[in-house]
Order: structure tokens, then sequence, then C-alpha cells
């Protein structure tokens, strides 16, 4: 079953790279406190071509984390699409896309580094025709994900213990 039967299974950046989404990691889910409000879904996902490569050769897996801006009662209008060229994104995901750069400015490889980042607008089929959908490729990096380790099921004192351990690998 596909989450997002709105959104291509190829997904085209500006920069001229596509991605290809493979199975999802997380379901389709709620992001609270997100103004505007969004869901949001990861999946895995292979690049199918670069500006460097124009054969469509298949590249490593990457994750791709799609974000979907969804009604709100306090929406009065969206922009059409002649009055902004290119759709915004939330706040939240700005604050990403800055702890992105402080992990590829710190050249760690214990965090994730962006690949690619773009906005699109949702077409009439989509939750909130007219909104965003913001598309944030990273690097899968080594180790267990967080995911299988049942992070956020775990104790506070426990996922603190790893949030330790992750600043200071960032050290």
């Amino acid at each position: 079953m596909d989450h997002l039967p709105f959104l291509d299974q190829t997904i085209k950046f500006s920069d001229g790279t596509s991605f290809e989404r493979l199975d999802p990691i997380t379901d389709f889910r709620q992001c609270h406190g997100v103004v505007p409000p969004e869901r949001r879904i990861l999946y895995r996902c292979q690049r199918l071509s670069s500006p460097q490569s124009a054969t469509g050769q298949r590249d490593e897996q990457y994750i791709l984390k799609v974000k979907v801006q969804i009604p709100d009662s306090s929406d009065t209008k969206l922009p059409e699409a002649s009055e902004a060229s290119h759709p915004s994104h939330s706040d939240a995901t700005a604050h990403e896309l800055s702890a992105l750069e402080i992990f590829q400015d710190a050249g760690t490889e214990y965090g994730p580094r962006l690949v690619a980042f773009d906005t699109l607008r949702q077409n009439p089929d989509g939750l909130l025709p007219g909104g965003y959908i913001s598309c944030t490729i990273m690097n899968v990096i080594p180790g267990k994900s967080l995911f299988d380790l049942g992070y956020w099921s775990l104790e506070p004192e426990d996922r603190e213990e790893i949030q330790k351990a992750f600043l200071n690998a960032l050290a």
C-alpha cells in the first residue's frame, strides 16, 4: 500500500537528482506542535540519477523524509501557484536543515548528512491541495537504528544516556 498516492514514486529534485521511494520505515504520522500542521513518513530510497551520471544507474540507499502540510482550522488561504513560485516548509523542517548543516560542518560519521532537499506543491489529490510537501534525503549512518532499538519506548533515563553519547560523539 502506498502511503502517499499523491506523490510520485520517483522524486525529481531541482538539482537534477532523482530518487525512488522504496519501503516505508515508519508509518504516516502527525507531527505534534508543528506550524503549519503536517504529517511525516520516512522511507528507504535509492538514487536513480545525478547531474554527474546521466545513465540512470542506481546508487546506494538513503533515507527519505517526507513532510506533508495538512489542513488546519486556522488556515485561511493557501498561496496560489501563481502567488508563490516555490512552496515553503515548516519551521521544524528549517531547524532540521540547520541541524544537518551542523553535522555536515562537524564532519562526523555519527550524524546524518544532507544529500538533497526540495519542497514541492501538493497536487489536487493531496491532503491539502496547493500546500507543501518537503522531501529531505539523508545518508544512512552506520550502527544500529534508533527505530530498531525502540528508542521512543525506552525509559527516559535510557533515552538520556543515548542522547549524551550522541552529543559526545559530535564533540
